[in-house]
């Protein structure tokens, strides 16, 4: 870490005294102080000099600025601001700094707050300004849980903002609004992990972080109205185009814990054509849609703070075509309805002939939603996306997913698409306790039999029971494979009473019915143990799960829990089997998964085991990828990436 070597100067005298500077003295001194200007630190490729400063211009020292791309991929270019909030940011020539470009720095401020800003840099001096602000008066909350995020959200004069939207990405997605006070509170994420998290409110600048860690008090965020863009649509005549719907996308993150899609922020135009929209220093894709009056799309466009203006023509949108038909009959399907997914309207619905037509597109790429009542599978050979072709998994080639988004090239005179749909297996029946009785709000899950996992990879394909433990699902038809029905007490993370329940492995067609299917929980064991290191020394806050070896659990509904400070944990509702128990990772580091350890559980019991994680960086790993060709393509852990899991 390089330290700014900047330090103040103080030239309140001049003026005053000088009348009594000989003329030849006084010249010599606007020669040197000239010189001084001239020699000011410029913009260099391997060198960024710049002030960070709050949304009030006061200086921030002591903090740790790490240059990082827009989609938030970080290098290894750090300094530290010195008592005046300047610094020096260095990096190789093989990746330069240039003067109106701009640029991405993550700052960890002396309180432990992360924020990142996207700025545009000067030839001189950049000023780059983080939304907050440094005020010991402005109290944020202060007893925050390790599993916790929470902090006070205000204007740029420091009064706190009610109604602002928080939202954060990670194992799952968490949503507040800021009180009166506005301070906010989210609960249960992943403890002392860094989390995605985007501050909104409607006439204020959207502010998103990548990397803002958990259980740290202290937080103030800034909203402010400095960064804006205005402008003015018209078609391809020149004329105005009022009520036009403009989303400004900005580009996908790279989180610690996964890609954070492009966020978007929406207006529309007035009755003269004119739009006014509230943005984030980023880069930008466009998408003005305005009907008949035509539609356009802007990649990759610069907003930097401050004011932008940026005008929109419109050209004439493409027409989406495509016929939907049955997968196995052949026949046409009518009323399915297809929708682009990042577009509310328009949507198109087949016909008698199974024709769809979606007007108005966007060129590019296009994510098509399908809905279609009874079916459960949809694909296209036509599609740019091998996943959205007729795809079996390279895990278990038996199974075929194609029960996700399909992904077309939007271009002009294109041919009319086929989208083949398979029809789906109903299944009926009810969730019983060990007991006989109807269980209500318990889970329903399928399960790739054998191997533990979910058909779909998520929860997606699940039902809740009713008030007399009754269900209906509709499943893609195994077909060469098998899958297997669970039972779980209680919705996706929430353990109650009993432990899973199973079913054994099926075979299904596609239109078959499964009814009057019953599925009964289990009597629970416990499981009890200490994680420790090669050293046995405790390892806290891991996250622990035992997993059934008979494969007949979805792994999206297995027992967890979360280590102790200790290294000890406690597993319920633990189903009467043989189980493998492992710990995944722990806050801010991952674990080398080669370590379970296998205990036979006894419903009534305990049973006792102790785990030893090694930490993934320590050794080269190999990881599996899919290349281009549906191949397994195998590589070493990069040094790079070795290096941020040490440092984390």
């Amino acid at each position: 870490m390089n330290r700014c070597p900047y330090s103040g100067h103080s030239s309140s005298q001049n003026f005053a005294v000088r009348r009594f500077i000989p003329l030849s003295v006084f010249l010599a001194l606007v020669s040197l102080a000239t010189l001084t200007l001239a020699n000011e630190p410029q913009v260099a490729p391997d060198r960024l000099v710049g002030m960070l400063v709050d949304v009030q211009g006061k200086p921030l020292a002591g903090a740790r600025l790490l240059r990082q791309s827009l989609k938030g991929g970080a290098w290894d270019a750090t300094c530290e601001t010195d008592a005046q909030g300047r610094f020096e940011l260095r990096m190789g020539a093989g990746d330069p700094f240039h003067a109106g470009s701009m640029e991405s720095v993550q700052v960890e401020t002396t309180s432990g707050m992360h924020f990142e800003t996207n700025f545009v840099i000067a030839e001189k001096l950049t000023e780059v300004r983080l939304p907050t602000i440094v005020n010991p008066g402005l109290a944020a909350p202060s007893n925050i849980d390790t599993d916790e995020l929470a902090g006070r959200v205000v204007d740029e004069q420091g009064t706190p903002l009610e109604g602002v939207a928080v939202q954060t990405w990670g194992e799952s997605s968490h949503k507040a609004m800021t009180s009166k006070d506005g301070t906010f509170r989210i609960q249960r994420l992943e403890r002392n992990r860094t989390v995605a998290v985007r501050f909104f409110k409607a006439g204020y600048s959207p502010e998103m972080f990548v990397h803002q860690p958990t259980g740290k008090p202290g937080l103030v965020v800034a909203l402010g109205k400095r960064t804006f863009l205005t402008g003015v649509v018209r078609d391809a005549e020149g004329d105005i185009v009022s009520h036009a719907r403009l989303k400004a996308i900005q580009s996908d993150k790279h989180a610690d814990q996964g890609m954070v899609p492009g966020m978007s922020t929406h207006t529309v135009t007035n009755e003269t054509g004119e739009f006014h929209m509230f943005l984030q220093p980023d880069a930008y894709d466009f998408q003005i849609i305005a009907g008949e009056r035509g539609i356009e799309r802007l990649s990759q466009q610069a907003i930097h703070a401050g004011a932008n203006k940026l005008d929109f023509t419109l050209r004439p949108g493409i027409a989406f075509r495509a016929v939907v038909v049955d997968a196995h009959s052949g026949e046409p399907i009518p009323d399915v309805r297809i929708r682009s997914s990042d577009q509310k309207e328009p949507v198109g619905r087949s016909n008698a002939d199974g024709l769809v037509i979606i007007p108005n597109l966007l060129p590019g790429h296009l994510e098509v939603e399908v809905q279609a009542p009874g079916y459960a599978r949809w694909w296209s050979e036509q599609c740019t996306n091998e996943l959205s072709r007729r795809h079996f998994e390279i895990e278990n080639p038996r199974w075929q997913r194609n029960f996700n988004y399909l992904h077309f090239n939007v271009v002009a005179a294109m041919p009319t698409a086929k989208i083949e749909l398979e029809r789906a297996v109903r299944v009926r029946g009810t969730v019983i306790d060990p007991e006989g009785n109807p269980v209500e709000g318990a889970t329903v899950a399928p399960a790739l039999s054998g191997s533990g996992g979910s058909i779909s990879g998520d929860t997606r394909l699940t039902v809740r029971t009713g008030p007399e433990g009754r269900f209906e699902l509709f499943l893609p038809a195994s077909n060469q494979a098998q899958y297997n029905l669970m039972a779980h007490d209680g919705s996706y993370g929430e353990q109650r009473t009993w432990a899973n329940g199973v079913l054994p492995p099926v075979s299904t067609k596609p239109g078959a019915e499964l009814n009057d299917v019953q599925l009964q929980l289990t009597r629970p064991g416990t499981i009890r143990g200490k994680v420790v290191d090669e050293n046995g020394k405790p390892i806290p806050l891991c996250n622990i799960e035992a997993h059934a070896t008979d494969g007949l659990e979805n792994r999206m509904f297995v027992p967890t829990t979360t280590a102790s400070e200790d290294g000890t944990f406690e597993l319920k509702c633990v189903r009467a089997t043989t189980q493998k128990v492992r710990a995944r990772w722990r806050a801010g580091e991952w674990f080398d998964e080669a370590t379970p350890v296998e205990v036979a559980v006894v419903a009534g019991e305990t049973a006792d085991v102790q785990l030893t994680a090694i930490p993934l960086a320590e050794r080269p790993v190999r990881a599996k990828v899919l290349g281009q060709s549906g191949t397994y393509i195998e590589f070493k852990m990069p040094k790079e990436l070795e290096r941020q899991l040490k440092k984390k």
